[in-house]
């Protein structure tokens, strides 16, 4: 069974193959992504998908982690709803657009996000890497993805395009190394029926690599960024909570 098709396309996926898809790549990659990193999944106790909407990848890394308890929260208090009627096996609560979550310090081995600090501000993004920091166990993973350079690229190739952003704001040159560019949803009645529970500062964020590695070791280690390897779009930035 999949969510109905208005929580489908708040992930992105509107179409039932798609979504269905699309949450199975992302947890093979995700936990290839912690393999290469020398974790296998086999080590993982407790595991938080942050952001994770109705569970369109949650319940895919839960059968390639079976011993891991399986955790998921959200701003959108429907696809929540929905995940708890339809994947009883997995914890799933309603979170807010500001920390701090509703777990105690130290509870999760791996954090896991897919498409969350791709859209969010400098200060939002700053306030959740301290407390996804303070929800991981030390030496705990989190894999945490972002729109890079090549997504860029695709926005200001006109490949790519969204009517809840500025166009102009794309008419620019590549995002340098070090850059990070966030661009907010022009808001509208209609944009925030489809975006429930997010706050003002919402919309695209762009990550180049240098960006990453310099302003993020604030919180986590960063071991390395990923490009492209969340579903062929966007980066994947493979962090350690320091023992």
């Amino acid at each position: 069974m999949v969510p109905p098709r208005r929580l489908r396309a708040r992930a992105g996926a509107p179409g039932a193959r798609e979504y269905v898809e699309g949450g199975r790549q992302a947890a093979a990659e995700l936990a290839g992504a912690l393999s290469a990193a020398g974790t296998s999944v086999d080590m993982i106790c407790s595991v938080l998908d942050f952001g994770c909407g109705a569970g369109r990848v949650l319940p895919w890394f839960a059968e390639l982690a079976p011993a891991a308890a399986g955790s998921g929260c959200d701003v959108d208090g429907s696809a929540i709803a929905w995940a708890r009627a339809h994947r009883p096996g997995l914890d799933w609560t309603v979170s807010s657009f500001a920390p701090p979550l509703p777990y105690a310090a130290q509870s999760f081995d791996l954090v896991y996000s897919v498409s969350v600090l791709s859209h969010l501000g400098p200060e939002p993004e700053r306030a959740w890497l301290g407390e996804l920091r303070r929800v991981l166990a030390p030496g705990g993973m989190a894999l945490l993805s972002v729109h890079g350079r090549r997504a860029f690229e695709e926005f200001r190739a006109g490949r790519t395009r969204t009517r809840w952003c500025r166009a102009e704001a794309f008419a620019r040159g590549p995002l340098d190394g070090q850059e990070f560019l966030f661009v907010p949803y022009e808001r509208s009645l209609f944009v925030d029926g489809e975006l429930p529970g997010v706050g003002r500062e919402y919309g695209l964020a762009f990550h180049a690599p240098g960006y990453v590695r310099s302003r993020w070791t604030a919180e986590l280690e960063v071991l390395d960024v990923l490009e492209r390897a969340v579903t062929g779009w966007q980066d994947l930035v493979v962090c350690r909570k320091p023992a």
